[in-house]
């Protein structure tokens, strides 16, 4: 396991978030995180806006779409 040291910023402290487990996680830049307390920690979870989809469910919902579409044009049609 990686460690990590906490350093001041301004008059918030912070800890980097290593590349690698930031991208497998989808952090990035200005991505906004909640902070959640838990037993033996802090969790950076990302906030998800109303409507914001993921990138797994935009690829599935295409290729449902495309594989559906002359039943779905058939239904919109009656």
């Amino acid at each position: 396991m990686l460690s990590q040291k906490v350093f001041q910023a301004g008059n918030s402290w912070a800890v980097t978030v290593p590349r690698g487990m930031a991208e497998k996680y989808g952090f990035e830049p200005g991505l906004n995180v909640i902070p959640y307390p838990v037993a033996d920690g802090i969790l950076y979870k990302p906030v998800r806006k109303t409507g914001q989809i993921s990138k797994e469910f935009d690829t599935w919902l295409k290729k449902t779409a495309k594989k559906y579409a002359p039943a779905l044009r058939r239904l919109a049609s009656r």
